[in-house]
């Protein structure tokens, strides 16, 4: 996405959140686009506007990078589950829509990964050694 595209994005999130970024100097704005256009350097803005329509449609709050990055992760599960439901597929154009999706975002390093026995209870060994949880 580029810092062009970023802009449009997060007009769409001051539009929705009136009272987000309305104090913001000139140099503060322009930080703000470059933070967000360098987090979703490598998605095209079109998918980046899908999920944050789904972030805005499920929070009173304004999505955070944060948000929109987990957003973006289900709407590659959304798309994956879509492809493997041979139902789902019967509307037209849905198929290169969620392929395309796929791809996109398949080999986005944010995605979330199959999380490991040591992020789920933490390090057996610092609990061992030290007595602390993770």
């Amino acid at each position: 996405m580029t810092p062009e595209e970023t802009a449009g994005i997060l007009s769409v999130i001051t539009a929705a959140y009136p009272h987000v970024y309305k104090n913001l100097g000139e140099d503060e704005a322009k930080a703000v686009v470059m933070i967000w256009a360098v987090q979703f350097k490598d998605v095209p803005a079109d998918i980046v506007f899908m999920a944050t329509n789904k972030a805005i449609a499920t929070s009173k709050y304004p999505p955070t990078i944060a948000d929109i990055k987990n957003k973006l992760t289900g709407l590659y599960w959304e798309a994956y589950d879509a492809v493997s439901n041979k139902e789902a597929l019967k509307i037209p154009g849905s198929v290169e829509k969620y392929k395309r999706i796929m791809e996109v975002l398949r080999d986005v390093k944010f995605r979330a990964a199959e999380p490991t026995i040591e992020s789920m209870i933490g390090s057996a060994e610092r609990y061992l050694l030290n007595g602390e949880d993770g």
